[in-house]
């Protein structure tokens, strides 16, 4: 699911991670299973794929959740093999070929490992394969997240090359999801030094700070 880039030589070079999507090459959308549930008890279409990560095997859970008015969600629920539950969730609902990433959680245990950035990897393969299908008449445009003023959240969605250009390459972190900010690069810098993580204690505190919303075209 993530891949060191090596140099020509064949030898590792500055770390730049490579991610990958959990959905096999041949993986369809006319596969997947219908059932009936969800957050709207509405019609879903569900799959499950087995994985290696870390060491671990894994299961993760796909699913497109079919609202009114040509609105939908995708999610992944990612959890260790004979788990009880979830511990790795990610949701992007679409209206009107716009998505917005608003539930996103990794166990405490399990962050800075790469599995968040697997998922959101996931989400949009699923995504483009929606577009280039048109599947469901679904309309896919572009992935947003919601608005933020968590350091953690920004550093994991946010452009390598962005911060790069805007003279914040110290706050890189992590894999490179791409995504770019809607706010100024002093709003990013604000909230990036600010440093919150996810957290109820310094929730009164950060929401001083301006909200960083993050978007990429598929």
């Amino acid at each position: 699911m993530i891949l060191e880039k090596k140099d020509s030589a064949g030898a590792e070079s500055t770390p730049k991670q490579e991610i990958k999507s959990l959905l096999p090459a041949d993986f369809s959308l006319d596969d997947l299973k219908k059932e009936k549930g969800g957050h709207f008890n509405e019609e879903r279409l569900i799959e499950k794929i087995n994985f290696d990560f870390l060491g671990e095997k894994w299961v993760a859970t796909i699913i497109i959740e079919v609202l009114e008015d040509s609105k939908f969600i995708l999610e992944v629920y990612m959890e260790v093999l004979n788990s009880t539950e979830p511990e790795v969730i990610f949701l992007v609902e679409f209206n009107k070929g716009q998505g917005e990433i608003g539930h996103r959680w990794v166990h405490e245990k399990k962050r800075g490992k790469g599995l968040g950035a697997v998922a959101v990897k996931t989400l949009e393969d699923l995504a483009k394969r929606i577009q280039q299908t048109n599947f469901l008449n679904f309309e896919v445009e572009k992935i947003g997240v919601k608005a933020t003023r968590l350091a953690s959240v920004v550093q994991l969605f946010i452009s390598h090359n962005w911060l790069k250009q805007n003279g914040l390459a110290g706050f890189i972190k992590g894999m490179d999801l791409e995504y770019i900010p809607c706010n100024s690069a002093e709003e990013v810098e604000q909230v990036l030094r600010a440093g919150y993580q996810e957290s109820k204690e310094v929730f009164k505190k950060r929401k001083e700070l301006p909200a960083i919303k993050l978007e990429k075209n598929l």
